[in-house]
């Protein structure tokens, strides 16, 4: 497996009132499985079974049907895949005096995958399963491409009032969007394990291709209220409203609920 990242961020701060940061991650992993197979097949022969014949040349199968790992390794199959992840986050933050302050972040990931997995014409299991020719050989590929949205936009203010009554406040607005698209197909009937390619396939297996394309959108509003009088008594509401493309047509936005909280501070010496 090959790992690659590279990150890069930058902060900027003026005048004390003023700050914003943005960070980007590229990621990119190509991962090639061992063409020996899992190593719960692996470990299945008998270690001390000669994986080759009394010709020197290796055996395909084993004794109680099992694939010989070597023979499978000698051929042209292969499973191997790349993923690329860009993921892109920015911060901000004005304060509007001592009080009042407006936060929001922003951010996109992007997420592509190639995968393809090849088994030869010649593998064990081919020969033994597939009695006409020209279906042996099989190239199954995946590609798959996803987004993700998702921003947060807030204003707070904080204050004393009557000189014990501290105020502190929050409205804001959050979003989110995510897709993904994906599709697998296979083609069979491969000649050759030495160009492992659809243009070199014979024909379709049966069945249709598999795929997937989801997409979804939401929105939502919120307000926290949070009061303390003489550091003892406090007071909580939270109310937030949402939207969502996951909801029925005829309701795309509904009240997500209040929650109001009351409670009186113990203070406890020892």
């Amino acid at each position: 497996m090959n790992v690659y990242q590279r990150i890069s961020s930058f902060h900027t701060i003026f005048q004390e009132s003023f700050f914003v940061s943005n960070t980007s991650t590229i990621s990119s992993i190509m991962s090639n499985q061992s063409p020996y197979g899992n190593f719960e097949e692996w470990v299945k022969p008998n270690p001390y079974e000669n994986p080759y014949d009394e010709f020197g040349a290796l055996k395909p199968k084993l004794n109680y049907d099992l694939s010989n790992p070597l023979y499978e390794a000698s051929l042209g199959g292969f499973s191997r895949g790349n993923t690329l992840d860009v993921l892109n986050t920015t911060t901000l933050q004005l304060w509007l005096g001592d009080k009042l302050r407006i936060d929001g972040d922003f951010s996109i990931q992007k997420t592509k995958y190639e995968g393809r997995t090849f088994v030869s014409p010649f593998s064990a299991d081919q020969i033994k399963k597939i009695a006409d020719v020209s279906r042996r050989g099989r190239l199954s590929e995946t590609f798959t491409n996803s987004s993700t949205y998702q921003g947060k936009l807030m204003l707070s203010y904080n204050n004393y009032f009557f000189s014990k009554l501290f105020l502190t406040t929050m409205a804001g607005t959050t979003i989110e969007s995510n897709s993904i698209d994906g599709s697998t197909y296979a083609s069979i009937g491969y000649y050759t394990d030495k160009v492992a390619h659809p243009m070199m396939a014979g024909l379709y297996p049966t069945g249709s291709p598999t795929g997937v394309d989801n997409r979804y959108n939401g929105v939502g509003f919120f307000v926290n209220l949070n009061t303390i009088w003489d550091n003892r008594y406090f007071l909580d509401v939270i109310y937030r409203y949402e939207g969502s493309s996951k909801f029925g047509k005829n309701s795309r936005l509904h009240h997500s609920g209040v929650l109001v909280q009351v409670g009186i501070f113990i203070m406890r010496s020892s």
